[in-house]
């Protein structure tokens, strides 16, 4: 397995955790704490895991050398009662999940431009060495590939993704409490738009300005 699929793994465990803890977290802040009490207001990866989600579909996507690693954790549950304002609270809870992904990335962007702006330096100096430099930049630039895929990916509107709840929350009052999905439907939306290449032409075409413009190009 060559480094930059180790990085993308590495950071695919980070991005999901860090998403999920924020959903969870963003809910508590709002008056709800079902996600608190189940433990998923944490940063260990094992109290998010999907079975289909985090670890099949990654699996396919890495043996079938996908350009982008993208999938999701166990939904955080929210219970719509607890809230304060149910249908503002779930657009923040909502969005909280894509823009921590956004957020970490940024991170990630300041440490390469960082590591590309000095690198020079302290590989001449004797503090890096050009092995772990050119290793910093594979792993930065992994963190930064893997949080903006699934920020993009989970901003899609279509259930169960952040992005549905997101649009469903800007639907006037009547129809947002009225609307139902029957369950299943998502998925299989899922299932057309990734088979007809739709998910991937989606991702690429905000991917590649937003990378650039993180690390400067």
């Amino acid at each position: 397995m060559s480094d930059m699929a180790v990085f993308q793994i590495i950071g695919f465990i980070v991005a999901i955790t860090v998403h999920e803890a924020a959903h969870a977290l963003a809910a508590y802040k709002c008056g709800d704490t079902t996600a608190y009490d189940e433990g998923r207001v944490s940063l260990n990866p094992i109290n998010h895991i999907d079975p289909f989600g985090t670890v099949i579909l990654p699996i396919m996507l890495l043996i079938m050398s996908s350009p982008f690693m993208f999938g999701w954790a166990k939904p955080v549950p929210v219970d719509l009662r607890n809230l304060k304002d149910p249908k503002t609270d779930e657009y923040w809870i909502s969005l909280a999940g894509p823009l921590s992904n956004f957020a970490l990335a940024a991170i990630f962007g300041v440490c390469i431009r960082l590591l590309i702006g000095y690198g020079d330096s302290l590989v001449k100096s004797g503090v890096l060495s050009i092995e772990t430099a050119v290793l910093g930049l594979k792993l930065f630039s992994a963190m930064i590939s893997v949080n903006l895929v699934l920020g993009i990916f989970n901003l899609i509107p279509i259930p169960p993704l952040d992005g549905f709840n997101v649009l469903k929350s800007m639907l006037p009052d009547d129809i947002y409490e009225n609307l139902y999905i029957p369950p299943g439907v998502g998925f299989l939306m899922f299932i057309v738009l990734m088979s007809t290449g739709v998910t991937g032409t989606i991702i690429s075409t905000f991917y590649a300005p937003l990378y650039n413009f993180l690390i400067g190009r």
